[in-house]
């Protein structure tokens, strides 16, 4: 008789708390069926242009700049505008240029002068504006100049940008 009301007192517990884990499963269940997040907000073609200028920014650090031709492009090789560096380097400008506009349009509010260098939002937009910065310094120093130095800082600075808001 002890025992069997031991073992009654035992598993009253136990299965109250899996009807509670059975309720909990049905509301989160319901919960994620009510809310589907968009694949498309303001705030996402932000993010998805600044990842955007980051990973074109990294593929043209990895591609090697063409040899400039030394009688001026007439021999038939390609022309360095025409190449795949080039192209990959003005498409991570624009990007970024687009990331930091759509960013100073819809995120202008989080940015304050109030703990300047404390607020991750001021260094967000300081670390892009640096990286972009730093990606049109690049482009038109190219090819007549050294660029890659400007290059591996805006690509530096963005993908530090990045970070912080992730």
């Amino acid at each position: 008789m002890k025992k069997s009301i031991f073992l009654i007192l035992l598993l009253i517990p136990f299965s109250f708390s899996l009807h509670a884990d059975e309720i909990m499963s049905t509301v989160l269940e319901q919960k994620k069926q009510v809310f589907n997040e968009p694949w498309f907000t303001v705030n996402k073609s932000h993010q998805y242009l600044g990842l955007g200028a980051l990973v074109l920014g990294s593929l043209t650090a990895i591609l090697p700049k063409p040899e400039d031709e030394e009688d001026g492009g007439n021999s038939g090789g390609t022309n360095y505008s025409d190449s795949l560096h080039y192209k990959l380097a003005m498409g991570a400008t624009y990007l970024g240029g687009a990331a930091l506009g759509t960013g100073f349009v819809f995120h202008y509010k989080d940015l304050s002068f109030k703990n300047f260098f404390r607020n991750p939002d001021n260094l967000h937009a300081m670390l892009a504006t640096i990286g972009t910065l730093g990606f049109l310094l690049a482009v038109n120093g190219a090819p007549a100049d050294s660029h890659a130095t400007a290059g591996v800082v805006g690509l530096t600075s963005m993908a530090a940008a990045i970070k912080i808001t992730w």
